[in-house]
């Protein structure tokens, strides 16, 4: 499972890309946005009456499934995949077919706990952050911080310093 946001028109810029700086800072912040994503998908809703251990039969974040027997003992199958831990990012990429930032999940049921088309019902209900959520709620942001990236890209071509450039990102982003 993976998050996309598509920002048309970067193809042009890779022509105008004069030096490694222009592009090494426009890498930066493509993993600045990669790295965006991945803390709004990590991010866990708080815990409900689905994790409560008073119950017969409960959800153990980070271990799975639990239940109480009759006799009073605590049985339970270790089937978390630590969603929250499994969310990465790739180093971004320009190359000739374009600028690349991949955030994705590699956890076998990450699709039913936050995709938006396959998120089970009780998930939804107990406020898991889908891939559309994502989108929504951060691409706006993402794609101010690419253009903002772009113009100043353009605009100072010839004399930006990576140095001067990622120090400005970073203040944006914080």
């Amino acid at each position: 499972m993976s998050v996309t946001i598509e920002i048309d028109g970067l193809e042009r810029l890779q022509g105008k890309l004069k030096t490694v700086e222009s592009g090494q800072y426009l890498r930066a912040v493509l993993q600045a946005a990669t790295l965006d994503i991945k803390g709004y998908m990590a991010w866990y809703p708080p815990s409900s009456s689905a994790n409560d251990p008073a119950q017969r039969r409960w959800y153990e974040r980070g271990f799975g499934p639990r239940w109480r027997r009759q006799d009073g003992t605590i049985n339970g199958y270790h089937t978390s995949e630590m969603l929250d831990r499994k969310w990465a990012v790739a180093r971004p990429r320009i190359d000739t077919r374009g600028l690349t930032a991949r955030v994705g999940v590699k956890v076998s049921y990450a699709p039913y706990v936050q995709s938006a088309k396959e998120q089970a019902w009780f998930h939804r209900a107990r406020g898991w952050r889908t891939d559309e959520d994502a989108v929504r709620e951060r691409g706006p942001h993402i794609i101010r911080q690419v253009q903002a990236a772009v113009r100043q890209i353009l605009e100072h071509e010839a004399t930006m310093s990576t140095y001067g450039a990622l120090e400005t990102l970073l203040k944006r982003l914080h």
